[in-house]
Parts: C-alpha cells; structure tokens; sequence
C-alpha cells in the first residue's frame, strides 16, 4: 500500500514539474526574435565607427543582454547572451568589410586587405588616407542634343591615354638626331600619395568635379580627356573683374616699368599665355560658359593704351588650335601647355622683337626635329591620385642644325610636386630650376634676353635660349633692376599666365 502511496505521489510530482518547465519554456520567444532584429539591423553609426578604426567588427550585444536578464532560467540567459555575441560578432564583421570596401558615399575608404587569407606573421596591411568628399556633376544628354562638341568624345571613366604619337603635318618626326626625354624614369613612389586614387575610376568622366581640399587643387573633368584646374574658373567665367582704381595702379606701375627699361635702352615685352580653358573652352564641361569679357580683356586693353609691347598668346594658339585640331598646344593631363603650344607663341613674340633687333634669330618649324616623349606634367592626376596610372606623351623640339646654346650656370633648387620627376639634362639643366643661364656662341650678333617668368615659361625656354646671344632666366614676378643691368640683356620678356596676372602686375620694382 505504502509502495502505490509513493508511486502516485512520484507521478503527480513529475507532472507538476513537466507543467512549470513548459510554462518557462514559452517565455524565450520574445527574446529571440529581439535578436534576430537586433541583429539584421545594426546601427549605421556602429559600422561607421568600427570601418574608422579598422576593427572590422561592432558590439551589438547590449540589446540581447538587457532583452535576456527576463528570462528566469539561468541556463537559458547564458545561451543567450553566447549565441547573441558570436552571432552580431559575424554579421558587424561581414558589415563592416562591405563598408570597408567602400562605395563613394562613405566618409572613408579603406583598402581591402587579405588579413584573413595570410598568417598572423605577415607584415601589416597598408591602408589609404579618408579622402575628401566630391560632387558629381554628370553631364545630362538632354543638356546639350548631340554633344554640341563636334569631334570630341567621352572617355568611357578612363581619364585620357594617347596609344602613339599623334600623326601631324608639317612635322619631321624622324629619329635621326638624339633628343632629350621630359620625364626622369623610375623615380616614381607607387605608395606615393599622388597613386592613393581619390574617386573612383569609373566616376572620372565629364562633369565630375572633385574637391581636392586644403592641400590639392579642385579638378573639373571635361571632354575627351581634358582636365581642368579649379583656380583657373574666375577667369574662365568672367565672375571677376579688376576694380577700376586696382587696374589703374597696376597700368601706371607697368608704365613706370616701361619707361625704366627704354632709359636704359632696352626694350620690355610682356607674353600673356592663357589658361588651358581659354583656349580648349569646348572641351570643358557643360554648365561651364566662358565669359564674354574677362580680365585677360581688360589688361590687354589697358597695357596696349599706355603702348606698351603686348603679345596675347590668345591670337596665336587659337589661330593654331583651327588650323589643325590634331596638333595638342596644352597636356589633357596638365594645367601647362606643352612645346607646341609654346612654339607658336615664340613665333608671335619673335615676330615682335625683330621689329625692334632684326640680329635676333627666329626659327621655323621646319628648323627641328620633332619626337614625342612620356611628360611628367600630368599635375591633374597627381591631385586625384592617378598619376602613375595614366601615361601622356608630349613634343620634344631639337634644332637640327645643332646650333644650340650651352648651359651656362643655375641657382640650385630643390625639386617639389611633379617637378621631381622632370628630366635633368647632362649639362645640368632641369626644368625645375628658378635661375638659370645659356649663352650660345652661334649668336654673338645678336641681342642678349632677360626673362621673368612662371612655369609657364618652361615650353618657351628651349626656342628662345637658341634666338639670342645670352639668356637670363628668372622664376619670380619680381622686377628686380639690378639684376637686369647686371645681365647685360637687350630685351627684357615678362610673362605671365592668365590666373597669374594679378600677382604679377602687382609686383613692384
């Protein structure tokens, strides 16, 4: 009796514990699909702040911890809170990588590295630098029915890169004399931070405009390659305008030069090279109209009325660009013209000064040999991080008679930018070099240069050295007069290209 007493008393003791178990068992529910949605959604702000510090992974746990201190069963609030940690663990990690990837809408991008693939032992992934934000502005079709560009094409994202040497008329292109390179080989840094790509490259097409920050120039892509820079924009447009009483000083200040310089019995040539837009403005993006009147307009004008020698390098190189469209006067790549650009220039100031020294020598065209070289004027891609990654060739001009100057002394000058990887010559010559002398013994009749001037000046540099008997080359605004006697130079040059006008004019002796 006793034995039936006890077996029943087992049984209705087991159901008791079945029907509290069950009913503790339903509780759970809540918890888990807490996380599931906890887990599928985490916070922008969690993956943001992990892809900045390269974890890779967010702590996603806090929800399920609050969510599983509910749960009265001890046994079930530690599953939980394991189960919540190694799941959100995987899903941030996976998240953070997508981010990390990086589409341009993040505020960093970071590269991929290969940390799960290889051993603890190897060395430490390199990452890039956060990168500035930019604004796409697309070129829209429907802006412009047909382009409106003529012959000009899109570029398909890829910047620019030429297959061979332009075919050209009235060029001899042959390889019989040696010619000097533009561009000093192997001395690039592919971890430089001009190979750090800035914007995506399937981005790099017309309209984008990329904002390059403190430190780099903003960059506008345009048609068929062309790349321009943002400081030139105010004078593209005409938005700026020089104040009446500012363009009177600075007419009576180059008047003053003027006068100093025939006392003296010299003669002053100012050369006005345009921007790169002034000349190519149909390559420009659309939204971006040159203005009708600009301040290149209104120096001209002024100096011209106080007769003062003036040579707009506007009149020649768009005569040239019209003449054959083929024949590049300025890199795609760069903000400087290149040696045909200067060529034609050159040929407008000599038409000038022999007016005025019939001794000086002006070359033609048919007086050289041309090749075409890799440059390493390609300052646009270095601002957005391409510059290894895309390769423009530009003229070499060499005098076939070989009556060429000699290199005759520079200040020395550390190189910078882009001008690190210029092409030192074996006479020491660079195009870096802010002073520097030639003197060919070929000229003696005729009449000695002296030139201030701005980077500009680097594709006249190779005519004019070869036109007079000695040339002094100076990389400063500054009218320095002393100088100028000292040098023993017949004809004083000034140039300057058009977003420099400012600086240089303003420039007193």
């Amino acid at each position: 009796m006793k034995k039936r007493i006890i077996m029943i008393a087992l049984v209705i003791l087991s159901l008791l514990v079945f029907a509290s178990c069950a009913e503790h068992a339903e509780e759970p529910d809540d918890v888990t699909d807490t996380e599931t949605v906890t887990e599928a959604t985490p916070s922008e702000s969690d993956v943001d702040s992990d892809a900045e510090s390269g974890t890779g992974t967010a702590d996603l746990s806090d929800t399920s911890n609050d969510t599983s201190k509910e749960s009265s069963s001890d046994t079930l609030k530690e599953t939980s809170k394991e189960t919540s940690k190694e799941t959100s663990k995987e899903t941030s990690k996976e998240t953070s990588k997508e981010t990390s990837r990086g589409t341009l809408d993040t505020k960093v991008v970071t590269k991929k590295t290969d940390t799960e693939k290889t051993p603890a032992t190897t060395a430490k992934p390199e990452t890039t630098a956060p990168v500035t934000e930019y604004k796409p502005t697309p070129h829209l079709p429907s802006d412009d029915p047909g382009d409106g560009y003529g012959l000009n094409t899109t570029t398909g994202g890829r910047i620019h890169v030429y297959a061979s040497a332009p075919s050209l008329e009235y060029e001899d292109t042959s390889n019989t004399l040696p010619f000097m390179p533009l561009r000093q080989e192997g001395a690039t840094d592919p971890r430089g931070s001009y190979n750090r790509p800035q914007v995506k490259e399937s981005d790099i097409a017309p309209g984008l405009v990329y904002n390059g920050g403190v430190n780099y120039s903003t960059t506008y892509v345009g048609y068929d390659g062309f790349l321009f820079c943002q400081d030139t924009m105010e004078d593209y447009d005409g938005t700026a305008r020089i104040q009446p009483f500012r363009l009177n000083a600075i007419l009576n200040n180059m008047q003053k030069r003027n006068e100093w310089v025939e006392s003296v019995g010299k003669k002053m040539y100012i050369v006005l090279v345009p921007n790169k837009n002034s000349v190519y403005s149909d390559y420009m993006p659309s939204g971006y109209p040159m203005g009708t009147y600009r301040r290149i307009d209104q120096v001209v004008e002024g100096l011209r009325s106080r007769g003062i020698n003036v040579i707009d390098g506007r009149e020649s190189l768009l005569a040239a660009k019209a003449a054959n469209p083929a024949r590049l006067l300025y890199y795609k790549t760069d903000t400087h013209w290149n040696n045909h650009g200067g060529f034609e220039v050159y040929k407008q100031l000599m038409n000038e000064v022999k007016k005025d020294f019939p001794n000086a020598v002006a070359h033609t065209r048919a007086d050289y040999q041309i090749n075409y070289a890799e440059t390493y004027m390609k300052d646009q891609t270095w601002y957005i991080g391409y510059y290894d990654a895309t390769s423009e060739i530009g003229p070499v001009y060499t005098l076939k008679s070989g009556q060429t100057a000699a290199f005759a002394g520079s200040h020395y000058r550390d190189k910078w930018g882009q001008f690190q990887f210029c092409y030192q010559w074996p006479n020491g010559y660079s195009d870096h070099l802010y002073y520097f002398k030639w003197r060919n013994d070929y000229n003696t009749s005729a009449p000695s240069m002296y030139m201030i001037r701005d980077s500009y000046s680097i594709a006249l540099t190779g005519f004019l050295k070869d036109s007079f008997y000695k040339s002094t080359y100076n990389w400063t605004f500054y009218f320095d007069k002393n100088d100028i006697l000292n040098s023993g130079a017949d004809v004083i040059i000034c140039e300057a290209v058009e977003k420099n006008l400012l600086t240089f004019l303003g420039q007193t002796s």
